[in-house]
């Protein structure tokens, strides 16, 4: 791929973390070897074979640094919260990894984690691991809709990461980090650059996305009902990428014209009555245009309305 989060992964002299600490197996406790047994990894098989072979290669080169001595004294010198680690799986789960979404406390850990991967390649390669189920998620959601499949899909999201980490703003968005990744990671691998051929107009940021079954909150108090409806910190750089996501993605699974007219005017700033009267129409043939846009949109991702 060319990226910077495979140089640990392609052998030779300067692989430090290469495969040949592979045939090693882990020991059955760690997050390695239940995460490989689930992607239908065993010793003697190779990566290739198995169901995502980017996630297989990662939690393989996962094992090999996290019992690492050296990268175990180098984790501890960080000098983030907590006992000394004995196992970069500790690091994880500090982390977020397998806990709630919603933790603060593992949430102020990534944050101060990903602060230290500007300039830690190691704590780098901690985090892509924190957040590669969530990778996996949004490649099998992306995989429906790209040539290729989810396992394209992950390599082009993996592709992505290591920069997007690298550049995580954090001093502007320390706060809901591994969703704020995610999301940033999946605008770069798959919207920026089609965005950018596309020559489209940037639409105005509000607080609107639907990813992976979830639905947040609707703008202007429509209500798009779904998981949960969780208010966020206030975002308009990564709000505008949750938009164009959203919008590309239903473009590309089907959305008619006059539905995306429609959501395009739900994220203007005129007041409804306003967009009613350019539109031609009444205010309340207005409301049912949106009211029939979200509940198509709703249709094409899969969500099922309250």
């Amino acid at each position: 791929m060319g990226s910077d989060l495979y140089r640990p992964l392609m052998g030779g002299p300067e692989s430090c973390r290469g495969m040949t600490t592979h045939d090693i197996p882990p020991h059955t406790s760690t997050f390695a070897a239940r995460r490989l047994a689930s992607l239908g990894y065993s010793l003697g098989i190779a990566p290739e074979s198995t169901r995502l072979p980017t996630a297989t290669r990662l939690w393989l080169d996962w094992d090999a640094i996290a019992r690492s001595r050296r990268d175990i004294r180098r984790a501890n010198s960080w000098n983030l919260p907590g006992e000394p680690v004995r196992h970069l799986d500790e690091v994880l789960r500090r982390a977020g990894y397998g806990e709630s979404m919603t933790d603060e406390g593992c949430d102020l850990y990534l944050s101060q984690l990903t602060a230290i991967a500007h300039h830690d390649e190691l704590a780098c390669r901690v985090v892509v691991q924190r957040i590669l189920p969530g990778l996996i998620a949004v490649a099998v959601r992306r995989g429906r809709i790209v040539q290729g499949g989810p396992s394209f899909a992950l390599d082009q999201l993996a592709s992505s990461a290591w920069m997007v980490i690298r550049n995580y703003p954090i001093d502007r968005r320390p706060l809901r980090v591994a969703a704020n990744l995610l999301r940033d990671i999946e605008y770069q691998a798959f919207v920026r650059e089609s965005r950018t051929k596309r020559n489209s107009v940037e639409l105005p940021a509000d607080t609107w996305t639907i990813v992976n079954g979830e639905t947040l909150r609707a703008t202007r108090g429509i209500p798009m009902r779904g998981a949960s409806s969780v208010a966020t910190e206030a975002d308009p750089v990564g709000t505008a990428a949750e938009l164009s996501n959203l919008l590309h993605d239903l473009v590309r699974l089907g959305l008619r014209e006059i539905d995306r007219v429609a959501l395009d005017e739900m994220l203007s700033d005129r007041l409804s009555p306003d967009s009613a009267k350019l539109a031609g129409i009444s205010a309340r043939a207005l409301r049912d245009r949106r009211v029939a846009a979200i509940r198509r949109s709703q249709e094409l991702l899969g969500i099922t309305p309250a």
